[in-house]
């Protein structure tokens, strides 16, 4: 086919977009639809980001990304823990708390199943057949679990552990992404007539 041959069969077919043919239209328009899923990623991600660190920001909350799964299933490793303060009441069992460790400068987090006579707790983990040795006392509390976010602070125990090629891997895979997500804002243009 001559150059005038399809000059003319586009002048002949007004339906053809004048910027391409209906193949690139289609392709624009797969692309549009496939960087939908990875916005939807990115802005599920950006939530959750703003769900750990707003309530973080009020005084006396606490964000923590947990480091084992003492407290799995209910809680897992690389789930964060919004812990809202404690303040002077009496917790009963079941709370999961937040406290300084009796044995050295970390935070635990575990649930409270008993309450003793002078006002300490025994506490334990979900996954942990006995309870834990020490008892907390009330000062030791540092806040009362409210809200868990999910495997979001993964990457921060990877980060702390030393796990630095699945931190490298994370943040290939956001990166990707995010790339991928900008088709999600080049939807194809309405077909334009020839004259127009």
């Amino acid at each position: 086919m001559t150059t005038d041959q399809a000059q003319q069969r586009v002048i002949s077919n007004p339906e053809l977009p004048a910027g391409g043919s209906d193949t690139s239209r289609l392709r624009g328009v797969r692309r549009f639809y496939l960087g939908l899923v990875p916005l939807f990623i990115a802005s599920a991600t950006i939530w959750a980001a703003l769900a750990v660190s707003v309530p973080a920001l009020w005084p006396g909350w606490t964000a923590l990304a947990i480091t084992s799964d003492s407290m799995a299933p209910s809680i897992r490793r690389g789930d964060i823990v919004i812990a809202a303060p404690y303040g002077s009441g009496v917790l009963g069992p079941g709370s999961v708390i937040v406290f300084e460790d009796p044995g050295g400068g970390s935070l635990l987090t575990h649930r409270v199943v008993e309450v003793n006579g002078d006002g300490s707790y025994l506490t334990q983990g979900d996954a942990n057949g006995q309870p834990d040795s020490t008892p907390v006392h009330p000062e030791q509390v540092i806040g009362v679990g409210r809200f868990l976010v999910p495997f979001f602070g993964l990457p921060m125990v990877w980060a702390q552990q030393g796990d630095w090629v699945l931190v490298a891997v994370w943040v290939g895979v956001v990166s990707f992404v995010v790339f991928l997500s900008r088709h999600a804002f080049t939807y194809p243009n309405e077909a334009k007539s020839s004259g127009g």
